[in-house]
């Protein structure tokens, strides 16, 4: 899953990537740290830990309970 996430990918396609993920795990519980620690190729990459936490954030917005 570490290779999916690119510095290059888009917000859509992060939420996508987010939900894709979750839906693997279920019925498990995630944490947001959970899920930038299995989604981010480098956890010390600021780029991509926030677009992770975006990408929730927004899904939540919408609707989404994460």
């Amino acid at each position: 899953m570490h290779d999916q996430i690119t510095s290059a990918v888009s917000d859509d396609t992060y939420e996508q990537i987010v939900l894709r993920h979750i839906f693997d795990w279920q019925p498990t519980i995630l944490r947001l740290c959970d899920l930038t620690r299995e989604l981010s190729p480098n956890p010390r990459n600021f780029g991509t830990k926030d677009a992770v936490e975006r990408a929730v954030r927004d899904l939540t917005v919408r609707g989404w309970e994460l």
